[in-house]
């Protein structure tokens, strides 16, 4: 089944490593059947790249292929999932770091889950990583958790309970 885990007040969290933060991006991005420059059976030849064979007996395989009529993501399909976008964060390291701290520490409320990540994983991880995924009001549960590609791979760390910060507001004197 395709897990659409939204559950509000989580946070969960992927760290990979890529080549390039355009890897990255192309990883993540949707991708859209472009109806004025590109042919169905183009964009079905695009999509077949995706649907890879050693998934074929997974459950939820029929359902992706229902969903991705007109768009898909790889993300999405390699860890078997559906999530709303406008809720993810990402960011590109130039150089690796195996510091929990300095990895989530550039994201959106990271003060309110920030420690709960370092209770999860330690301060200091058994490997070093240059990106990082974070969904927001998604608790991701499946069993998916490491996906390697021949030039990258990512893998889900866990997800833990945030609180976002309502924004300051000033009032005038």
């Amino acid at each position: 089944m395709v897990h659409e885990g939204e559950n509000c007040g989580f946070v969960s969290l992927w760290l990979g490593n890529f080549e390039s933060e355009a890897q990255l991006d192309d990883y993540l991005n949707t991708v859209y059947w472009d109806f004025d420059n590109e042919t169905e059976m183009e964009f079905q030849k695009k999509l077949s790249m995706l649907l890879q064979p050693e998934n074929a007996k997974r459950p939820i395989e029929n359902a992706f292929k229902k969903v991705y009529d007109e768009s898909y993501n790889q993300f999405e399909y390699d860890f078997a999932m559906v999530f709303d976008e406008d809720f993810m964060e990402r960011v590109f390291f130039d150089k690796a770091s195996n510091s929990t701290s300095a990895l989530i520490g550039k994201h959106s409320w990271y003060q309110t889950y920030k420690h709960e990540f370092i209770a999860l994983l330690g301060e200091t991880l058994t490997k070093a990583y240059n990106a990082v995924v974070l969904i927001y009001d998604y608790r991701y549960n499946n069993s998916v958790k490491h996906i390697r590609h021949e030039r990258f791979e990512i893998e889900f760390m866990g997800a833990v309970p945030f609180e976002k910060i309502p924004p300051i507001t000033y009032k005038s004197l």
